[in-house]
């Protein structure tokens, strides 16, 4: 069901990494004006973090195929770790767009990675207990 516990770390999972794009990743000093960077200014962050939300919102909705439901969540964990090394990357190692001062919009998609485990933890339990009690019937 909508309801259980994984849906509403998956719906968390979603809404940091949304929330990833708009808020501020850091601030780059080089050019005189202090420059604030965010998420939905650079495009190779932006469509991966839109990608990772829609699907985490999608499985929300895969609850009573929770095989499918894991499987798709494993691939949305894939993705955020992804997404993790391209801001590493984007921000620390290319020179174009590197940060001197990093903002607190960084650790968000570390959260989205720890709230899509939990949930494929919470899943994985839902299908354990499924088994069990099918297995007495």
């Amino acid at each position: 069901m909508i309801q259980r516990i994984q849906s509403i770390y998956l719906l968390l999972a979603a809404v940091a990494v949304v929330v990833f794009n708009f808020v501020a990743l850091g601030i780059d000093e080089t050019p005189e004006p202090d420059v604030v960077v965010f998420g939905k200014n650079m495009l190779a962050l932006f469509i991966p973090s839109l990608v990772i939300a829609g699907i985490s919102f999608i499985t929300i909705f895969l609850f009573s195929n929770r095989k499918l439901q894991m499987s798709i969540t494993r691939i949305n964990l894939f993705l955020v770790l992804v997404l993790i090394g391209l801001t590493i990357y984007f921000l620390f190692v290319d020179q174009a767009n590197a940060v001197e001062s990093p903002g607190m919009g960084l650790i968000l998609p570390i959260f989205t990675f720890l709230f899509s485990f939990i949930a494929l933890k919470k899943i994985g339990a839902d299908e354990k207990l499924v088994r069990s009690i099918d297995r007495l019937r």
